[in-house]
């Protein structure tokens, strides 16, 4: 979200569809304040692609805000948690900002259910959820490794797998064999605190499968690692790359009754290795993470992880008509 606080109107709302003259310059405007904001790298052409790929389908409903044939600010709002909440993204051009732009793109995309929205601690986007009577939720620490140059060698080797276990590694997508297991380990990221204001527990193969095309979509590349105890797994991570240097840190689980044995830390420093043995140019992953989740922030710390930035998982509560 981006500041903006009511002034002077805003010249035109539009609500952008996939096939939309609109769409590229709201793709434009997205991408860049998405990496801006995220730090993940964002290709409109891509973007634009994926959006006409997915077509009306996605659920997603995205609004351009115009000043003087300008491109101002930007939403997207997605449907969440059975629809009791929505989460939101807005960025407004800084030219346009504290002009009302943001604040009139709120007015048009918030709708009868509460609005979710995750802002940088401290900058403008917490400024204008504060402004617009918004309520923190989750505090979370934004923590980046640093890969050392030349190989994989990492803080915090990984340990040896119990007796019976067994490491598997994949890229783009997860082995069949493994899905059923897979997504019942995935059910699990609900035992993470506050994870039940963030993300939809509710995986099976297919929507694995159509995360993984998401990330293709997007221009992005899956990999994984998962311990096996017979055929099952018992514990996993992903990272997601695209052509540049940043990896981002999706899921890590490890099942319940085979916590506390070294397997969190075994799957993350070997799918860091396997990144980096196929992909030296990749130097640093990011994980975003809820402060008060001490086991994983811990073991990001023994993983050489240090905290980059702080962002706020805020609410707007359902409007009164």
């Amino acid at each position: 979200m981006a500041q903006g606080p009511k002034a002077t109107r805003v010249t035109r709302l539009t609500r952008v569809g996939p096939d939309d003259v609109a769409l590229d310059a709201w793709c434009a405007l997205f991408a860049a304040w998405h990496e801006a904001d995220t730090g993940d790298r964002t290709d409109a052409d891509l973007l634009r692609r994926a959006v006409r790929a997915h077509g009306p389908a996605s659920g997603a409903v995205r609004w351009l805000a115009q000043r003087d044939g300008a491109a101002a600010g930007v939403a997207l709002l997605r449907g969440g948690d059975g629809g009791s909440w929505a989460f939101l993204r807005l960025y407004v051009a800084p030219a346009h900002r504290r002009q009302g732009v943001g604040t009139a793109l709120l007015e048009q995309v918030s709708p009868g259910a509460a609005v979710r929205a995750v802002v940088t601690a401290g900058g403008a986007g917490e400024g204008f959820a504060t402004a617009a009577g918004a309520t923190v939720l989750l505090r979370l620490a934004e923590l980046v490794q640093t890969l050392p140059a030349g190989g994989p060698e990492l803080p915090g080797h990984a340990p040896a797998l119990p007796t019976g276990h067994r490491l598997v590694l994949w890229q783009e997508a997860a082995p069949e064999p493994l899905l059923p297991s897979y997504a019942a380990a995935k059910t699990f990221i609900a035992d993470a605190p506050g994870a039940g204001l963030q993300v939809d527990p509710a995986w099976t193969p297919s929507r694995i499968r159509a995360w993984e095309a998401s990330l293709r979509a997007q221009g992005r590349t899956a990999w994984g690692a998962a311990v096996l105890l017979g055929p099952a797994v018992v514990a996993f991570t992903e990272l997601s790359t695209d052509d540049g240097p940043h990896a981002a840190q999706h899921d890590t689980v490890v099942v319940p009754g085979h916590r506390r044995r070294g397997l969190g830390t075994a799957v993350k420093s070997a799918l860091v290795a396997h990144v980096q043995r196929h992909r030296p140019d990749v130097t640093e992953v990011r994980s975003t993470v809820n402060t008060e989740n001490a086991a994983v922030v811990a073991l990001d710390r023994r993983l050489g992880y240090r905290v980059a930035r702080h962002r706020l998982l805020v609410e707007l509560a359902r409007r009164t008509p």
